[in-house]
């Protein structure tokens, strides 16, 4: 049972913390884009926010996977929480005494997108350290819930709460949220054995073992790229969903909502889903299944003009990329040792922001030359390169069949 895992205290601490967490960066993303809006009446601003923050995310990446090798995970988590706490109290604080400055809304975006990335790396890196092999396919699928549920409460909650009592107000329990999620890591009791290990070499042999580690791996340095197509595709959805359903749907904000909504509960879903078929076959097989189904449904939208059938199309894209994450990040913590965890997983996180950044401008551009429906194609496209190289890898490299991970 999927469940199970809950018993171990450590990781019942840690998915407590992230789903809050979730709740939290969810609800302070959603809220701040309004408000700008808001203050500004400017999309390009809204633009102009996302670019800062991949960009911001970006260029911590470079140097936070030595980090997170070296220093104990667990303090790197505690301290990236007290960062947003610290600037969340900061701008609160800056807005009771003073007007609405752009300076502020980009002060928090570049923190969010600093934070997002040590998170991405410094999470997978500590849940690597706190379950054993044969539980991550387990502790993979309850995070993917966790963040679902936890964004999703915030799709749900933010524009009310944005609505009744205001941005000030959004900031203020952001800032509880956040140290509430570090009572529980505080609670997190583990003896880090990675960290004894790379803090007795020099920080250039550091450097040169992840390095040395990609050279000797490469099918699973190209494999952990791949691994970020549905992240990609998820953020360029995102893009093209609200165009498809004005100009496609010809719906508005309402059937927008709903159709959001649907993906996260499709995500939601994927988390029991992915644990069941990674059970009955063989992990290449799962991926290779999920990546034909996501392929079909992009494609299948582009003909459809009804929002009934959006809401399933949306929902069941939820569950095939979220299943496919899943089920390749228990391949990766299996076969990359704790080690290098940290500096691996950075490599790919930047490389996913530098092309999240360049597909998203690009189909942006598509879908103003063309139609959104051109924007489904390109995603198409992504996973259908997806699938092709998941292919090639399985064929060269028996990394899938390290599986039995999941018995």
């Amino acid at each position: 049972m999927i469940f199970k895992l809950m018993k171990n205290r450590n990781f019942r601490n840690y998915f407590f913390s992230d789903i809050i967490a979730d709740f939290g960066i969810g609800m302070l993303a959603t809220s701040l884009n309004w408000y700008v809006l808001d203050k500004t009446d400017s999309s390009k601003m809204i633009g102009y926010m996302l670019s800062a923050n991949v960009i911001a995310g970006f260029i911590v990446s470079l140097v936070i996977g030595l980090l997170i090798d070296r220093i104990n995970r667990k303090r790197i988590i505690i301290a990236n929480y007290m960062i947003r706490v610290v600037s969340t109290a900061l701008i609160l604080a800056l807005l009771y005494v003073t007007e609405f400055r752009w300076e502020y809304a980009f002060l928090l975006t570049c923190v969010n997108g600093v934070c997002w990335t040590v998170n991405t790396a410094a999470s997978k890196s500590f849940v690597q350290e706190i379950i054993e092999k044969d539980e991550l396919i387990s502790g993979n699928s309850l995070l993917e819930i966790s963040m679902q549920v936890g964004m999703f409460m915030a799709g749900a909650l933010s524009g009310l709460l944005y609505k009744f009592l205001g941005f000030q107000s959004i900031l203020l329990m952001n800032t509880f949220i956040f140290l509430i999620s570090i009572v529980f890591i505080c609670n997190i009791q583990y003896t880090s054995k990675v960290t004894a290990i790379n803090s007795n070499n020099s920080v250039r042999e550091n450097i040169k073992d992840g390095m040395n580690y990609f050279r000797n791996n490469k099918y699973i340095f190209i494999f952990g790229m791949i691994s970020f197509v549905p992240t990609v595709v998820t953020s360029i959805y995102n893009v093209v969903l609200p165009v498809y359903v004005v100009r496609v749907i010809n719906g508005d904000s309402v059937i927008f909502g709903i159709a959001d909504m649907a993906y996260g509960i499709g995500g939601f879903i994927s988390g029991f889903i992915a644990v069941y078929i990674a059970k009955k076959m063989l992990n290449s097989k799962a991926i290779i299944m999920f990546y034909l189904v996501a392929i079909e449904i992009l494609i299948g939208i582009c003909f459809n003009r009804y929002a009934l059938v959006l809401y399933a199309i949306s929902c069941t894209l939820g569950i095939t990329n979220s299943s496919i994450r899943i089920i390749a990040n228990t391949v990766l913590l299996s076969v990359v040792p704790k080690e290098v965890m940290g500096r691996v997983m950075s490599v790919w996180v930047s490389i996913s922001l530098i092309v999240q950044a360049i597909f998203s401008s690009f189909v942006g551009t598509i879908i103003d030359s063309y139609s959104s429906k051109a924007g489904f194609l390109c995603m198409g496209f992504l996973m259908i390169l997806g699938c092709i190289f998941s292919l090639c890898i399985f064929r060269k490299f028996n990394i899938a069949e390290v599986e039995k991970i999941n018995e």
